[in-house]
C-alpha cells in the first residue's frame, strides 16, 4: 500500500527503500510501511527470539500463578488470624462475663440472700472447667483461682482450698513455680488454709509466695505487704510473736508509704498490730488501735461493710479485757447484725459472731439469753462439718461451761462429751485441744461425783503423753481432788506435790492449792 500511494511524498523514494522493507519483512524486523506502534516493535521481537519469548512466557506464567496462590494463602492467613483474634477476643469477653457474674452475686453483694444456688452454680462450673477449656490452660487456672475466692467469701474453705491448689498446680506447669503467677495462687491457698485453722500449712504457703514477690517485685511493693501481712497473722496465731510484730511493722511501713496513712490498705496492717499488742499484753494499745483503725474505717467505706463489722469485733475484744463488758457486748451485737445482713444465716462468719455474743453473755451472767445464742451458732456449726473445727469447738465449750454453772450437770456432760469426742476427730486424740476437753469433761464427772468414771478416763489420758507436760499435770491435779473426796490423803497429798512441780504458771498452781485445801 505504501508503494502504490497517490502521493508521491508518502511512497519509498527509491526502490532501495522498498527492498530494505522486504528484507526487514523477511527478518521479522519493523518494516518502515506500518505505524512503528510498541505492540507492532513488541510482536516482531517476540517472532524473531521464539525460545527467548518462550522461556519469558513460561516464567510469567509461573509468576503469575505464584503471585495468585500467595494472594489466596496471604488471604485464608488473613481470615484465619481474624478468626482466632474474634475467637480470643470472645474467650476473653466469656472470662469477663464469668468473672464478673461470680463477683457480683458473692455474699458481700447478695445481702444475706441464700448461697445455696450459687454453691451449686460453683460446683457445676469447677467440674466443667477442666473439659471445656482445655485449650486454654491459664484460662483454666485464672477462673479456678476466681472461683475458689468466692467459696471462700461464702464460707466453704475446703472448697476454695481444692480450687487454689488446682489453681496453683496450672500456673506452676505455665509459668514455672517463681512466677507471679504462682504466687497468687500460693497467697488464696494461705487465706484458705488460714480459715480451716491448718496454720503450718498456710504458713509454708505465705512464706512461698513472700519470697516470690520480694525477689520479683522488690521490697516495697503492695503484693509484698500483702504476703507479709497474712503471714504474721499466721505467726502470731502459731504464738511466734517476736517474727509477727516485725512482718506487721514492716507490712504498714510500705503500705503507708504507697498509700497514705489514712487508707484501707494501712488499716488493713494496722488492725493486725492492734491483735498483736493484745496478745502481747499491751492491752491499752491494742484498745487505742483497733478504735484508730475502725474509725478509719467507717470513714472511707461506711458503716455497712464486713470490714467495719471485723473492727467492731477487734474493739470489743480489747475493751473487754480492759473491763468494758458492756461496751464489748453492744459491739459484737453491731458486728453480729451486719454479719447477718451481708452473709446470711448458714455463714460461719455468723456463727462465729453469734458464739461471740452468747459466751459475752455467759460471762456476764445472762445464761438463759447466751443459751439461746450459742444453740444458734452450734445449728449453723454443726451443718458446716468440719468447716471450721475450732469455732464449733470453742461454741461447745461455752455452752457445757454454761449449763455447768446453771446447774444442768447431765446436759452439760452431754455437750462436753460431744466437744471431746469432736476434738479426738478433728485435732487428735492428745492434742492440746483434746486435753483440754478431756479436763473438762473429767471435772464435770467429779462434779456430778461419779468418781469412778472419772478416774477411769483420767487413768487412760495419762497414758498418752509423759506427766511432765503441763497440761497432763492439770489432768493430774483432778486426780489429787478425787482422791481427796475419797479420803485418801496421803496419796493427794504426793499427787499434789508432783502436780505443782510442773505447774509454772502461778493460776494453775493457785488452782491446785485451793483443790488441795478444799479437800483437806
Amino acid at each position: 500500500m505504501k508503494a502504490l500511494e497517490k502521493d508521491r511524498r508518502r511512497r519509498y523514494e527509491t526502490a532501495n527503500g522498498l527492498a530494505l522493507d522486504i528484507q526487514r519483512h523477511m527478518a521479522n524486523e519493523a518494516v518502515s510501511a506500518r505505524p512503528p506502534s510498541a505492540l507492532y516493535k513488541f510482536q516482531k521481537t517476540v517472532v524473531r527470539n521464539k525460545f527467548l519469548s518462550g522461556g519469558i512466557a513460561v516464567l510469567a506464567i509461573v509468576l503469575i500463578a505464584s503471585l495468585a496462590l500467595v494472594t489466596a494463602s496471604l488471604a485464608r492467613e488473613r481470615k484465619a488470624r481474624q478468626q482466632a483474634q474474634e475467637s480470643a477476643t470472645k474467650s476473653e469477653q466469656v472470662t469477663e462475663f464469668l468473672k464478673d457474674m461470680l463477683q457480683g452475686v458473692g455474699p458481700s453483694v447478695a445481702a444475706g440472700q441464700d448461697t445455696t444456688m450459687l454453691k451449686g452454680i460453683l460446683d457445676k462450673t469447677a467440674e466443667r472447667i477442666g473439659s471445656n477449656l482445655g485449650g486454654q490452660p491459664s484460662v483454666e487456672a485464672e477462673l479456678r483461682s476466681l472461683i475458689g475466692r468466692v467459696y471462700q467469701e461464702i464460707g466453704k474453705y475446703e472448697d476454695a482450698e481444692r480450687m487454689h491448689r488446682a489453681a496453683l498446680n496450672a500456673y506452676r506447669q505455665l509459668f514455672g513455680p517463681s512466677s507471679l503467677e504462682a504466687a497468687v495462687a500460693l497467697n488464696g491457698l494461705g487465706l484458705a488454709l488460714w480459715k480451716e485453722r491448718n496454720l503450718d500449712e498456710a504458713a509454708a504457703a505465705h512464706e512461698e509466695a513472700l519470697a516470690i514477690r520480694k525477689r520479683l517485685l522488690g521490697g516495697s511493693h503492695a503484693e509484698v505487704a500483702a504476703s507479709l501481712t497474712n503471714l504474721s497473722d499466721v505467726y502470731r496465731r502459731l504464738r511466734r510473736l517476736k517474727e509477727a510484730d516485725s512482718l506487721t511493722r514492716e507490712a504498714l511501713s510500705i503500705r503507708q508509704r504507697l498509700f497514705g496513712k489514712e487508707s484501707l490498705q494501712a488499716a488493713d496492717s494496722l488492725r493486725s498490730l492492734s491483735i498483736l499488742l493484745g496478745d502481747e499484753g499491751n492491752r491499752t494499745d491494742s484498745e487505742a488501735t483497733a478504735r484508730e483503725v475502725l474509725a478509719m474505717r467507717r470513714k472511707l467505706i461506711g458503716g455497712d461493710n464486713l470490714l467495719v463489722a471485723l473492727s467492731l469485733l477487734d474493739v470489743a475484744w480489747a475493751a473487754g479485757y480492759n473491763g468494758k463488758a458492756a461496751e464489748s457486748e453492744s459491739l459484737e451485737r453491731e458486728a453480729l447484725a451486719i454479719r447477718r445482713r451481708l452473709l446470711g444465716e448458714g455463714h460461719p462468719d455468723v456463727a462465729r459472731a453469734l458464739y461471740l455474743v452468747g459466751d459475752r453473755l455467759r460471762n456476764r451472767g445472762k445464761l438463759d439469753e447466751a443459751r439461746s445464742f450459742l444453740n444458734a451458732a452450734l445449728a449453723i456449726q454443726r451443718a458446716l462439718p468440719n468447716n471450721t473445727p475450732q469455732d464449733r469447738l470453742d461454741s461447745l465449750r461455752s455452752l457445757g461451761y454454761l449449763l455447768e454453772a446453771d446447774g444442768k450437770l447431765a446436759e452439760s456432760e452431754t455437750v462436753h462429751r460431744e466437744a471431746l469426742a469432736f476434738s479426738n476427730q478433728t485435732k487428735g486424740p492428745g492434742s492440746t485441744q483434746a486435753l483440754a476437753e478431756l479436763e473438762s469433761l473429767i471435772g464435770l464427772l467429779i462434779a456430778e461425783q461419779k468418781l469412778d468414771e472419772a478416774e477411769g478416763m483420767l487413768s487412760e489420758a495419762l497414758t498418752v503423753q509423759s506427766i511432765k507436760d503441763p497440761s497432763r499435770a492439770n489432768i493430774l491435779a483432778l486426780r489429787v481432788e478425787i482422791l481427796g473426796r475419797r479420803g485418801q490423803w496421803r496419796e493427794a497429798a504426793t499427787n499434789a506435790a508432783i502436780v505443782l512441780e510442773n505447774q509454772p504458771s502461778e493460776p494453775e498452781r493457785y488452782h491446785t492449792m485451793a483443790a488441795l485445801l478444799a479437800i483437806t
